[in-house]
């Protein structure tokens, strides 16, 4: 019998001796998203190719394998907020919430050249009485390329639960 996508996607997770995880550090991340931008191979089951605004982050569990802490790594293209400008849409297609950045975006360099940048976002749930949305326990990093970079719209999400 034929195994599923998602079973083949697993089967990585049973030859690896007991004890190993999956806990990239924010350079190893860069190196996937770049692998990613070049169609270079990433083992299957480690990240899933998702369109995280489609969904709140409840529903995200769903579609990814979770890691050491909880954590699940998405790859997803990035959509500018207006045609020409620079910010990125971090809104959910439904409205019903969006992700806002907590700090400042923050560069990942390697022998003094940036590689790549990481922004720490938070969820927030939409309400029609209150304008702002309400803060949730959902965070997640954002690891992109450099602002000069042919392969802008590509991002790797690191989902915290």
């Amino acid at each position: 019998m034929a195994l599923s996508t998602y079973e083949y996607d697993r089967q990585w997770k049973n030859i690896l001796p007991i004890g190993f995880h999956f806990v990239p550090t924010d350079e190893e991340l860069d190196m996937y998203l770049k692998l990613k931008g070049s169609n270079g191979y990433i083992p299957p089951g480690i990240f899933t190719d998702l369109d995280i605004y489609e969904y709140e982050p409840h529903q995200l569990s769903g579609f990814a394998e979770k890691h050491w802490n909880g954590r699940m790594y998405f790859f997803t293209l990035s959509k500018k907020k207006f045609g020409n400008g620079n910010k990125i849409a971090r809104n959910l297609h439904s409205g019903k919430g969006y992700w806002k950045s907590t700090q400042a975006r923050k560069d990942i360099a390697k022998t003094n050249n940036t590689i790549g940048t990481k922004t720490p976002l938070a969820y927030f749930k939409s309400s029609p009485n209150n304008s702002k949305g309400k803060k949730t326990s959902w965070l997640m990093s954002e690891y992109r390329f450099p602002t000069n970079s042919p392969l802008l719209n590509n991002e790797v999400c690191k989902l915290f639960i």
